[in-house]
């Protein structure tokens, strides 16, 4: 069970109810990036690592995430890492102590009391 929740709902539509549970770190991010390619970081020879080429590296995006470190998961664990777009609305509600989702990141078994 899970001390503190938060449920995640998109444009209407529920993601999910993350949790922490004892002690630790719960965050959750929404970012925008649009990035000038002026300042593009990567020279052509460093692309052999994974570098991003300067077009993905120029893409603009925004998203959420909801992550956590705790006594349950005492891994980072992820519950969603989602894109969003000019008129999205995302509601965050914040819970007392119950059960929560299982991370996209973890293999878990939640325990539910009957």
């Amino acid at each position: 069970m899970a001390d503190i929740r938060f449920q995640f709902i998109l444009n209407g539509q529920p993601l999910c109810i993350a949790g922490a549970e004892g002690y630790g770190v719960f965050s959750s991010c929404i970012s925008w990036v649009r990035r000038d390619g002026k300042e593009y970081p990567f020279a052509a020879e460093d692309r052999d690592d994974g570098a991003p080429t300067k077009e993905e590296w120029m893409r603009e995006s925004m998203g959420v995430t909801a992550r956590t470190l705790d006594a349950k998961f005492p891994h980072h664990a992820a519950w969603f890492d989602r894109e969003l777009r000019v008129g999205d609305e995302l509601t965050i509600r914040i819970l007392g102590p119950g059960e929560c989702d299982c991370p996209e990141s973890a293999q878990c078994e939640i325990d539910h009391e009957d």
